[in-house]
């Protein structure tokens, strides 16, 4: 039991008996004295890029990702500067528009994989250096489904407000449209299910786009997609012969 008095800044103290709720025989009241001091400000809730949390330390970055991954409209993607984090919102997403990253500035546009993509596009556009865009984390974290989106981006975003003919948004879209149909080969020889992901990429993929300055316009910045190669490593061919118990072998067998 504690009795506090704020304007003292102190507190009287007891031991109280569980059982009867009154003071323990043959104990005395002690005082208990306190300092005041200032309150720090506690960090914004939803921090959209955790660079601007007034305190970086493990426990605010999960409480972060947390409380957005948990609100109404839940938010699976935050930024930590050009870092992107995603976390598996387990449930279905509204369809974001890929035109809002293409008109206006990054700094205004929410997480999201097209942000990424976005910014290798526009820094290639740019400075005319090639670019990487990195996807880790561990198996069943959905690097799989977020390569994906950035490819589903990057493979439209020449057309995204592009002024060049029908023709060669055509050809360009047909060349996208052939790159995303081999992803479900590649997953039916590489893929298979394990105690954590019940479609484990067993192997490493780089991918590689090929983006050229648009020769009907050469006075346009825009680049547009002209060729695409996919190169496979590190493919877990022990499976074949021995997957590894409870678990399968690849899709495609």
């Amino acid at each position: 039991m504690c009795d506090v008095d704020e304007a003292a800044a102190s507190a009287t103290a007891a031991l109280v008996d569980e059982a009867t709720g009154g003071p323990v025989v043959g104990s005395e009241p002690f005082t208990l004295s306190t300092i005041a001091c200032a309150v720090r400000p506690a960090n914004p809730l939803f921090t959209a890029d955790m660079t601007a949390l007034r305190y970086l330390h493990e426990a605010s970055l999960v409480k972060n990702l947390h409380d957005r991954w948990i609100a109404d409209e839940r938010q699976p993607y935050t930024s930590m500067s050009n870092v992107l984090i995603a976390v598996i919102p387990l449930r279905y997403l509204t369809a974001v528009d890929k035109s809002m990253y293409v008109r206006q500035s990054l700094d205004m546009s929410p997480p999201h994989p097209f942000h990424v993509a976005e910014n290798a596009y526009r820094q290639l556009r740019s400075v005319r250096q090639n670019q990487s865009i990195v996807i880790s984390g561990e198996s069943g974290s959905g690097k799989t489904e977020t390569s994906k989106i950035i490819l589903d981006f990057l493979t439209d975003r020449s057309g995204l407000g592009s002024m060049s003919s029908g023709a060669d948004n055509a050809h360009e879209h047909a060349l996208g449209d052939r790159l995303m149909k081999t992803i479900p080969i590649l997953e039916s020889f590489g893929n298979a299910k394990t105690h954590r992901n019940h479609n484990s990429s067993r192997f490493g993929k780089y991918m590689r786009l090929q983006f050229s300055p648009d020769v009907i316009d050469l006075s346009s910045a825009a680049l547009r997609l002209t060729g695409a190669s996919i190169d496979t490593y590190l493919l877990e061919t022990s499976r074949v012969v021995l997957p590894p118990s409870g678990e399968r072998n690849f899709h495609v067998f």
